[in-house]
């Protein structure tokens, strides 16, 4: 499941001034604080701890009169060093509580952005590794119809040899079995010159079964 950032109550309180979302979360969205993030001061109701001198404390504060409250007493001081020391505390102690503050909202909201992105690259892990099964997967069908073509292609070929092989042994046997005719028909009027030539033809007849047996060599060759 997608990791909701910035969009989590657990981790922001839509009352914080420096929220960075506009008006807070839509109407009826659940959640709230954690239970170890303490409530987020709001705008109306800023409260930081108390910094202000008591009365009778080294700085001299004179205490309030009657009826007035302590944000409205004036404090005396000895000399122009103890009330600048005493502003820079005040803004130090100030700065503190804020720092904190905002120190644990950028914690939780780093802490978010990690688990974020863990979520992001294992997603991405994942679609890779499903990418990469796929396409090993089709590489290796690819391979196999390739091997099977390559089988096919070599039988036909196999079987093409085997059949001309066979057509050049009868053509072999053939010739031979003519060579041999042509000889023993052409023997007598070489051996014979008195054998009786039937046809009239005499020596010619000779000659045309030597140059026939002759062109059969050729072609043989």
């Amino acid at each position: 499941m997608e990791h909701v950032m910035l969009t989590n109550p657990a981790y922001f309180d839509p009352q914080a001034p420096f929220y960075p979302i506009p008006g807070g979360f839509p109407p009826g969205f659940p959640g709230g604080p954690m239970p170890f993030f303490p409530p987020t001061p709001t705008s109306s109701n800023m409260q930081f701890p108390d910094t202000t001198v008591k009365s009778g404390s080294e700085f001299g504060d004179t205490p309030p009169s009657s009826g007035s409250s302590s944000n409205t007493r004036k404090r005396n001081f000895k000399s122009p060093e103890d009330e600048k020391r005493f502003r820079v505390s005040h803004r130090i102690l100030h700065s503190t509580a804020l720092l904190i503050f905002l120190s644990n909202k950028s914690s939780l909201y780093i802490i978010d952005c990690l688990i974020y992105l863990v979520d992001q690259y294992r997603m991405k892990r994942a679609r890779n590794n499903e990418a990469a099964k796929k396409s090993r997967k089709s590489r290796k069908e690819k391979e196999t119809g390739l091997m099977e073509e390559n089988n096919l292609l070599k039988q036909e070929l196999t079987n093409l040899r085997a059949h001309y092989e066979q057509q050049l042994m009868l053509k072999d046997h053939e010739i031979n079995r003519l060579q041999g005719q042509l000889a023993s028909y052409s023997i007598p009027f070489q051996s014979n010159q008195e054998n009786v030539d039937p046809l009239g033809m005499g020596d010619a007849k000779s000659t045309v079964f030597q140059a026939f047996s002759n062109s059969m060599n050729l072609n043989s060759r």
